[in-house]
């Protein structure tokens, strides 16, 4: 990892690593919900920010430089499905959808869980240190 990113606290590179991936998924759900409706494109955006994010939160947010583990797949795949179906529930509730109120609705869910989703990456991604007797 370059120097300069070492001196960067983990919950500013856990920002900058979200922004990106949230600017990934919603550029493709942008691209998608016209064509293929609000569900699927939630779902195509995931998928497509979803390996992004895996890939940049492990090594960039967490500087975890070890092979992606069982648990943390799974961890990660969990924590997917739970925001794919927040995300997806609220935003097709969404009342009028008018594509201005869908992408707000989608804004607004995104940034609710962001907080809830650093919390759990940080569990999954910072190894557990063995316990020592003393």
């Amino acid at each position: 990892m370059p120097i300069m990113l070492n001196k960067i606290p983990k919950q500013v590179r856990y920002l900058i690593s979200s922004g990106l991936n949230w600017l990934v998924d919603f550029l493709a759900f942008v691209a998608l919900f016209q064509l293929v409706g609000i569900p699927a494109a939630i779902f195509c955006s995931r998928v497509i920010g979803g390996v992004f994010s895996f890939a940049t939160h492990k090594w960039l947010s967490f500087k975890s430089t070890t092979k992606p583990t069982p648990r943390e797949v799974v961890g990660f795949v969990g924590l997917w499905l739970t925001n794919y179906a927040i995300v997806t529930i609220l935003v097709v509730a969404t009342p009028g959808g008018t594509n201005v109120l869908v992408l707000a609705a989608k804004f607004s869910v995104e940034f609710v869980v962001f907080a809830a989703n650093y919390l759990f990456l940080n569990k999954l991604f910072i190894p557990k240190r063995p316990a020592t007797i003393v």
